[in-house]
C-alpha cells in the first residue's frame, strides 16, 4: 500500500492512497505498478503505472526530445514527462521544476509530499 501525503505552501493538504503498488527489480527497470487509487487529491500516479525509473544517466522515459529527470530536476517513474513530481527539489516558484501533483493543484509547486509504503495486510473475510 501507498499513502501520499500532500502539503501546499498556503497550508492546505490532501491525500492518496494506491492499495496496488510495487516496484520491479533491477532488470525490469525499476518497473512502477500502482492501482487501486482513493482519496482526495486526484489520480496524478496513473500515468506513471508501468513505467521503468528515470534517472540522469538511465533515460527511461516515453519523451522522445529530452531526459524528463533532467529537464525538470528530477529523478522518477517519469512518462512524458509528469502528472507528479514528488522528487523534485522545493521550490515556491511555479517553474515546472519543484515537487508537482498536477492532479490537485495543477502547475502549482508543494512545499511537501510524503510517501508512506506499507504492507497489505491481509483480509480477514
Amino acid at each position: 500500500v501507498l499513502q501520499v501525503n500532500l502539503h501546499s505552501w498556503d497550508l492546505a493538504t490532501r491525500h492518496a492512497q494506491y492499495k496496488d503498488f510495487s516496484i520491479g527489480d533491477e532488470e525490469s527497470g525499476f518497473k512502477l505498478v500502482v492501482g487501486g487509487y482513493s482519496g482526495d487529491a486526484g489520480d496524478a500516479m496513473a500515468g506513471h503505472n508501468g513505467m521503468k525509473f528515470t534517472t540522469k544517466d538511465k533515460d527511461n522515459d516515453m519523451h522522445g526530445s529530452v531526459n524528463c529527470a533532467i529537464n525538470y530536476k528530477g529523478v522518477f517513474w517519469h512518462n512524458k514527462c509528469y502528472h507528479t513530481h514528488p522528487f523534485a527539489p522545493m521550490r515556491k516558484k511555479g517553474d515546472g521544476q519543484g515537487m508537482r501533483w498536477d492532479k490537485w493543484l495543477s502547475g502549482i509547486n508543494l512545499k511537501r509530499i510524503i510517501f508512506k509504503i506499507s504492507p497489505r495486510l491481509p483480509s480477514l473475510i
